[in-house]
């Protein structure tokens, strides 16, 4: 599908979009629900094809066609950021050795509070800002006839025109975005307001902060890291007090007397053990590995019991025979080198200039937050901006009012997020809590918001009276509540650690 890489001067040249669409299988159709999983960078066909479509046709009871699409920029789409990097080997041999796109990391014991440690860090001040000149130089080269047309606000654009290309030109837009989906749906919402139909955001990032101080990605400024590095925390506690309360019959990691805290006190005892046997060099696995292999499994609680238990476990068993192995010998699984050349692109197309940036005042913006580890790009050396970008208002009217979903505990949004940007849009959005672990919505099941989903997108209520939101037994086609008002709560009903270790069920089957 062909769309103006500037939409301000379509003559620059086109961008071609590969985009799915799943059709309504029931009748009466009732129009479009655009979705995008996130990112940024990551893929809309894929998300769609192995995930969404079938989500969202369960829940609208097939009566929506659904669709997604690889932005600009991303896998099908063209042009396709590379920044010159075409394997994951040519991307970790770049930065090996450095903090930045988890290169080494952060190597640190406890809370990050050791002299030699804060010293060792901030002696690569120098090298990682010769790094950070260098990849935008690399990106520059090789994609810099398109770089300032990646932005996020030409990706709503798209959506818009993909819309009136399905179901006319100038109607309402349906739209479920999930993570930095967040960010496109509130622009979206707060750009077009007048063209807002039934509009979800899950898993909300704070695109009022991010939209006017981007440091750098991984938290969206500096302002709200300490939550987000929080977050992460409050899930892991989650994490240790679901398999503390399961017991060793179905959560391994636990003993007969286990707690929360002393399941946790054992995994801030692991870290350690890591990064003791690092520096003694017994070990090829450092902290920042194993907080690295902590913190993936968090946005996904299914994933618990069948992957993060086991790697605890593996772990455990490598550091225990770690001191009579040869060092070197003890290696991991923990691929620290992920390919990340499209996030950073269009986070940092999306920021701002400042002068008064230096790469040192961003290490010491981690070191204020850093008890937790997440993958951080700083974005100050990056030569190239957006050439339109949306910095609010993000208070306006809608033509409709949407629905914003924070969980309890999501390890990279979380949910006070949601809670503030609902809170900006006073009367036109309605915030639901789901009281859960992970990533969105979608990290857990819970029949409670799937059937208040259901109803908006098949009658779009609004009761700004109702007082409480009933949790239904089953998602039955014929229960329709009302749209929640604000702090409205739906329970999860999934066993993240179930009897007999039997596999956790899937959202849908």
């Amino acid at each position: 599908y062909k769309v103006p890489l500037d939409y301000a001067h379509p003559k620059v040249g086109n961008a071609s979009l590969a985009v799915a669409r799943l059709k309504a299988n029931k009748h009466p159709r009732l129009g479009t629900i655009f979705t995008n999983p996130g990112g940024p960078g990551d893929g809309g066909v894929e998300f769609l094809i192995h995930s969404a479509g079938g989500i969202i046709n369960n829940i609208t009871l097939g009566q929506y066609d659904v669709v997604s699409w690889d932005p600009r920029g991303v896998n099908n789409s063209r042009p396709q950021i590379s920044c010159g990097f075409t394997t994951l080997d040519s991307f970790g041999e770049f930065f090996a050795g450095t903090i930045p796109l988890e290169g080494t990391g952060i190597e640190a014991r406890g809370n990050f509070t050791d002299p030699d440690d804060l010293t060792a860090f901030f002696d690569q001040v120098n090298a990682t800002d010769a790094i950070l000149t260098k990849t935008g130089q690399a990106c520059l080269d090789s994609d810099g006839a398109f770089l300032k047309y990646m932005g996020t606000a030409a990706v709503v654009r798209d959506m818009v025109s993909l819309s009136d290309a399905i179901d006319g030109v100038g109607g309402p837009i349906n739209y479920w975005g999930f993570s930095y989906g967040t960010v496109l749906g509130n622009y979206f919402v707060n750009s077009l307001h007048f063209r807002v139909g039934r509009v979800v955001i899950d898993g909300v990032v704070d695109t009022y902060a991010s939209s006017a101080f981007i440091l750098y990605s991984g938290c969206d400024s500096c302002c709200d890291c300490l939550d987000s590095f929080n977050a992460s925390e409050s899930v892991l506690v989650g994490f240790a007090s679901e398999c503390a309360a399961a017991g060793p019959k179905n959560c391994t990691l636990a003993h007969p007397n286990s707690t929360t805290e002393s399941i946790l006190q054992g995994i801030k005892d692991l870290i350690d053990t890591a990064y003791d046997l690092h520096k003694q060099g017994l070990s090829n696995i450092s902290a920042y590995d194993v907080r690295l292999a902590l913190f993936e499994p968090l946005y996904s609680p299914p994933l618990w019991n069948s992957q993060l238990v086991p790697t605890l476990e593996g772990l455990a068993a490598t550091f225990a025979n770690a001191t009579s192995t040869a060092p070197g010998q003890v290696t991991t699984t923990v691929n620290t080198t992920t390919l990340l050349n499209r996030e950073l692109v269009i986070s940092c197309v999306d920021s701002i200039d400042q002068e008064d940036i230096t790469t040192e005042r961003l290490f010491q913006e981690i070191v204020r937050v850093t008890h937790a580890i997440s993958p951080t790009w700083f974005c100050h050396r990056f030569p190239v901006r957006a050439v339109e970008r949306f910095t609010g208002p993000f208070n306006h009217t809608l033509a409709n009012p949407i629905i914003v979903i924070g969980n309890k505990a999501d390890p990279v949004t979380p949910m006070i997020n949601a809670q503030k940007i609902a809170g900006l849009l006073g009367n036109s959005a309605r915030f639901l809590e789901q009281a859960g672990f992970g990533h969105s919505s979608l990290a857990e099941n819970s029949v409670c918001t799937q059937a208040i989903l259901r109803d908006f997108f098949l009658h779009g209520k609004v009761c700004s009276n109702a007082t409480s939101t009933r949790i239904p037994d089953t998602l039955s086609s014929d229960f329709f509540p009302q749209l929640p008002v604000n702090g409205s709560v739906c329970q999860t009903d999934q066993a993240l650690f179930p009897a007999n270790n039997t596999l956790v069920s899937p959202l849908f089957d």
